[in-house]
Parts: C-alpha cells; sequence; structure tokens
C-alpha cells in the first residue's frame, strides 16, 4: 500500500460492494464524502435505491486514529466505530475499507470500474484475510 495521507482520502468515495450490514438494509448502494472540519473529518454518507435515488443521509466525525485506522461515530449510535482502510490504491482511486475483527468490508472507489478491476480487489480482499463470497455487489457501478 502506498504511504497513507488523509487530505488524498478526502472527497467523494462510491460504494463498489460490501458486506452485509444493518445500516444499509434496503440500500442498493452508498456513498461517502469526506471533507475537512475542525479536530477531525466529516462523513456525510448517502445510501441510494435501485433507481440510484438518495433514500437516506446521515452526517457524522471521524478522527484518525493511528495511520490508516479512523474511528467513525455518527448521532443514532453511542460508541465509534473501527473504519481501518487495509488497501489503498496509488493516486487514491480505490480502496478497500474493512475492520479488526474481519466482520464488515466496503471495496470503494472514485467512479465505476471495470469487471476485471472488480476481480482484482476481491483478490486483494480475500489477500487481507477477507471472503469475498460474502459481498454484496454494486452492479451498476461495474462495467
Amino acid at each position: 500500500m502506498t504511504k497513507f495521507e488523509i487530505e488524498g482520502y478526502l472527497g467523494v468515495w462510491w460504494e463498489i460492494a460490501r458486506y452485509p450490514n444493518y445500516f444499509e438494509q434496503g440500500a442498493a448502494f452508498a456513498s461517502a464524502f469526506y471533507f475537512p472540519i475542525v479536530g477531525g473529518i466529516g462523513v456525510l454518507n448517502t445510501s441510494f435505491d435501485q433507481n440510484c435515488r438518495p433514500i437516506s443521509r446521515i452526517l457524522g466525525r471521524a478522527v484518525q486514529v493511528k495511520g490508516t485506522t479512523l474511528a467513525v461515530k455518527f448521532p443514532v449510535t453511542t460508541n465509534w466505530a473501527e473504519y481501518k482502510i487495509e488497501w489503498i490504491s496509488d493516486g487514491y482511486v480505490y480502496a478497500i475499507v474493512g475492520n479488526t475483527a474481519k466482520s464488515q468490508l466496503w471495496i470503494l472507489a472514485r467512479g465505476t470500474i471495470t469487471w476485471g478491476e472488480y476481480v482484482e480487489l476481491r483478490r486483494v480482499c480475500d489477500s487481507l484475510g477477507y471472503d469475498h463470497k460474502r459481498l454484496l455487489a454494486n452492479l451498476d457501478l461495474i462495467f
């Protein structure tokens, strides 16, 4: 992985695939917008339905704990969640995000990706100890 700099991670990320989770139930996919705020990073998550219409938004806060690990908190939760950027491509185009427990996983990209790129990113997930067979893919962003 390239040397991680939080400034390069800021901006919009699109969810290419994810492990199923309770907070995205009913959503076909999501985006996350990271932006600087005093004392940390603002996080605006937007979930979309299968017609690409926004169905929910939530604004949260993240702080860089150590290296590629962020702690993220949203108003509906009482605890900070671990958000571990496990792998990021040169140029910050693709990212694989999970947690130490390997119970959460997202493949993120700055835009659409090819099927070949998706297959390669699944291989990276497997090499990091995740099971790509559990992923729910957003086929609208994979060509």
